[in-house]
Parts: C-alpha cells; sequence; structure tokens
C-alpha cells in the first residue's frame, strides 16, 4: 500500500529517554519561530521531560563540582574497617 501512513511512520516527535533528540527538535523549532515571527505551544510530555532534563543535569553539576574531603597520612577513611592505632 504505497501512500499509505502506518502508525510506525509517526513517531512521537518528544520520545521518552531520547533527551538529545528533545534538544535538538527544540532548536528545530525554535529556529522556525524566530523565521516565522511566531509562538511554540508546548504539550505538558515535553515541559515535564524538560524538567527532568534540567534536574538531571543541575544534579550532575553538583556532584562533579563538589570538592573530594582530604585526609591526613595516617587517617584511614571513615567506615573502611582500618585500624590506624600502632
Amino acid at each position: 500500500m504505497e501512500g499509505h501512513a502506518t502508525d510506525g511512520d509517526h513517531a512521537d516527535p518528544f520520545p521518552t529517554g531520547d533527551h538529545p533528540g528533545q534538544l535538538r527538535n527544540l532548536q528545530i523549532l525554535s529556529e522556525i519561530t524566530a523565521e516565522k515571527n511566531s509562538t511554540i505551544v508546548f504539550p505538558a510530555q515535553f515541559l515535564e521531560s524538560a524538567r527532568a532534563l534540567s534536574r538531571f543535569v543541575e544534579g550532575k553539576t553538583r556532584h562533579t563540582t563538589a570538592p573530594l574531603p582530604r585526609l591526613d597520612p595516617g587517617e584511614a577513611p571513615a567506615g573502611s574497617g582500618i585500624s590506624t592505632a600502632t
């Protein structure tokens, strides 16, 4: 059946778990609206995905920038079970 679309042909424009794809779609939509002087209306599903991505990025940034604790040369890490007493 040529010329007829199937369910597989109409992919969700914002699939869950595809953050790079979602960001690319947002970039394309932004470019189109800038050219056409238009407004984009986002479905709630996209907004929740964008919030989740934002929380993920903020959490990843927060964990990677935290300073590591300094240990004295003769001190074992807490909870390691290693005794430093002589």
